[in-house]
């Protein structure tokens, strides 16, 4: 049974509600979540493909977000097929240093040969994947397929007039932080930051022209989207709600990928496979990281140096970079009221043997674990990345040292 909110920005769907609303919205998909679809495993990309030739007639494209996807793929794509050159350039340089390393072993014809055949193997494995990436996409049966699926139902472009109307109309909601795109301000130039709220309002029309609630399903974890902490996502925000429901008497609800192909699979009743969810949540996760380390970057900010936690919590604090006044060496900072916080790490033992890792956090005396590791995974999660937090913790304890503002540590 639905409980009455005090205020209609805030529902409580029922199960009964929610069930209701997947079996009669239409669907609107983010340029990211087609751009995704490259992203993923074969297995992965045909189940989400699946999932959205069922609901058939619902879906809807955005003519931002086809836009958007159709600026993007070709970056998406080649980006994808670095890491095969890269590898075959590896490989490529391996029998030279071999020799050159090898030069005074007795039996050095020997091991050579040895070595060569399992680089052999090396490299037919990687044609072999490469294969089998060249057949999807330079032919671009994924792009056919897209095309095929949203045929008939994309948006179309605003006028230059209108496009104009909502940049003015952005500055202000940007000013006071109404949703969505305030959060792209910081990292993108005039008029791209405009982008999720010529999305928006695109939604909005065609929510108002149509007769249909509407779920959104982005990969853009930001916070003008989702309310609630990351992990625990309770929606859209409520202004999105409340808007909806002004503008256009309907409905609104936003999922990213990984729930939305949870819920399909409960609502739609479509056989989803658990790697998928945790794939697209995984990939998810990993590009909004990316982002946010691209956006410090681009704004000449240190990234942070902590280490143990996942793509989802390295998220969360590199975005909240820009509120921190000092950034200590030992993973100490103090916030715009002064507080204080700590994060680190606590290796676990059983008896001698080192069994995992738990990470800190919080206040001095408050701190709370936010992730375990075991010994094996956290070595093997985090090796390439420890040397960038290591040289990021040296270049602190000089900047800090410089400055004064450090002595001994503690943080």
């Amino acid at each position: 049974m639905a409980r009455t909110p005090l205020v209609t920005e805030y529902p409580h769907r029922s199960e009964e509600e929610l069930h209701k609303l997947w079996i009669e919205a239409a669907f609107v998909f983010d340029a990211n979540v087609l751009l995704n679809v490259y992203r993923y495993s074969p297995s992965t990309t045909e189940e989400l493909l699946d999932v959205l030739a069922s609901v058939g007639d619902r879906l809807w494209l955005p003519h931002q977000a086809a836009i958007e996807y159709e600026r993007n793929r070709e970056t998406v794509v080649g980006a994808l097929r670095k890491p095969f050159a890269n590898a075959k350039a590896a490989i490529d340089k391996i029998p030279v240093g071999l020799e050159e390393a090898l030069s005074k072993y007795t039996d050095r014809d020997r091991l050579l040969e040895s070595l060569k055949v399992s680089l052999s193997q090396a490299k037919d494995a990687l044609e072999a994947a490469v294969s089998s990436f060249e057949t999807a996409v330079p032919a671009d049966s994924l792009h056919e397929s897209l095309l095929a699926l949203f045929k008939g139902k994309v948006g179309v472009p605003f006028t230059i007039q209108r496009k104009l109307e909502i940049y003015d109309l952005g500055v202000r909601r940007f000013q006071y932080q109404i949703p969505p795109g305030y959060s792209d301000v910081s990292n993108k130039p005039e008029p791209e930051r405009y982008g999720d709220l010529l999305l928006w309002f695109q939604i909005l029309d065609f929510a108002q022209d149509g007769n249909r609630p509407i779920i959104l399903v982005t990969d853009d974890r930001k916070d003008d989207w989702f309310a609630g902490p990351r992990g625990r996502r309770t929606g859209p925000r409520p202004e999105l709600i409340l808007e909806m429901l002004e503008v256009t008497n309907r409905n609104l609800y936003i999922y990213e990928v990984d729930n939305f192909l949870k819920n399909a699979r409960a609502h739609l009743r479509i056989d989803i496979s658990d790697q998928a969810i945790n794939e697209a949540r995984d990939v998810g996760y990993e590009l909004n990281f990316q982002a946010a380390l691209k956006s410090l970057s681009d704004r000449n900010v240190e990234r942070q140096p902590l280490r143990g936690l996942n793509a989802e919590e390295l998220l969360v604090f590199v975005e909240s970079a820009d509120k921190f006044q000092i950034i200590g060496p030992t993973m100490g900072f103090r916030d715009e009221t002064g507080s204080r916080w700590r994060a680190y790490e606590m290796n676990m033992y059983q008896g001698e043997t080192l069994v995992g890792t738990a990470l800190f956090f919080g206040r001095p005396g408050e701190e709370r674990v936010l992730a375990e590791y075991p010994a094996d995974y956290y070595r093997l999660k985090h090796r390439t990345f420890r040397r960038l937090l290591s040289e990021s913790v040296l270049r602190y304890k000089s900047q800090m040292g410089e400055r004064g503002l450090v002595s001994g540590s503690s943080a």
